[in-house]
């Protein structure tokens, strides 16, 4: 209905053109001016129809464009719906990163306490060694003496080893 008033309003001037041409061509005294007025009257209905269906074509295309536009409304939005939940996937993730480099910094902390530990123990070690050489040394005149600090030195030794390797292995 609103388009069929849109259609009559864009031919109005035609319309009444072809009112005028019909009311000559009925209420002419004679038949030239009857003739004319049958002319105007349909000219004035070919110029209505030509405005109708001109403003019908435009309306058509105005239609087809706003349809058009919806559709690529509705995409972009979509395009942009898709695009913040990539944004929110990516702030997700990189806290995620964050968090465990965050851990990886702790565990690396961790592990150079450890390194600082194990030197500690290696030097502990090292003396330890040292000492029981210079007590080897000392207890040169007695070969059986020296025989038993031996091997009970180097079986701590071992055993020490042994720690420090499970040590740095559970550390590690």
């Amino acid at each position: 209905m609103m388009t069929l008033f849109k259609l009559l309003s864009a031919a109005k001037l035609p319309l009444a053109l072809a009112v005028l041409g019909l009311g000559l061509n009925v209420a002419g005294p004679n038949t030239s001016l009857k003739n004319t007025g049958a002319a105007i009257a349909w000219a004035g209905f070919g110029g209505a129809a030509i405005a109708a269906t001109g403003k019908n074509d435009r309306l058509t295309e105005i239609k087809r464009l706003v349809q058009r536009h919806e559709r690529e409304k509705v995409a972009l939005q979509a395009a942009a719906d898709g695009a913040l939940n990539d944004i929110a996937t990516a702030q997700q993730t990189s806290q995620n990163h964050l968090a465990q480099l965050h851990k990886a910094g702790e565990a690396i902390k961790a592990m150079q306490a450890d390194i600082v530990k194990l030197k500690a123990d290696r030097d502990r070690i090292q003396a330890e060694s040292e000492r029981y050489a210079a007590s080897a040394e000392t207890c040169h005149s007695d070969n059986s003496l020296l025989a038993g600090q031996l091997e009970t030195l180097e079986i701590e030794r071992v055993q020490l080893i042994a720690e420090l390797y499970e040590t740095a292995v559970e550390e590690v």
